[in-house]
């Protein structure tokens, strides 16, 4: 199965708790993807409950729940400082018939 990425992001995974309520991130990836900015109902896994999404993301690797991606490219270490980026709400994985490729569906 091969995947038209044609959009670059940047990815933050999440890091530890900090103690104070607050979370650190993961140094900056960047990541193929293809960024779709639209309205999708889907059940969050944290809640069990039927959010909308900003964006739909496609990715040809898997993201962690509350890590953020920003649609372009970044460097900056605290991903909460960048205009645009945003927290993944939700990812589910689809492969193909023989399980060889995978695409993961992420919801912002």
């Amino acid at each position: 199965m091969d995947f038209v990425l044609t959009h670059n992001a940047t990815y933050w995974a999440p890091g530890t708790p900090d103690g104070f309520g607050q979370g650190s991130f993961a140094a900056p990836v960047p990541v193929a993807c293809r960024w779709e900015d639209k309205s999708i109902m889907f059940v969050s896994p944290a809640t069990g409950k039927q959010e909308i999404s900003t964006s739909r993301v496609f990715l040809d690797r898997s993201v962690a729940l509350d890590g953020m991606l920003l649609l372009g490219t970044s460097v900056a270490t605290d991903p909460k400082t960048v205009t645009g980026a945003q927290r993944i709400a939700a990812v589910k994985r689809i492969s193909d018939l023989t399980d060889s490729s995978t695409l993961y569906t992420v919801y912002l």
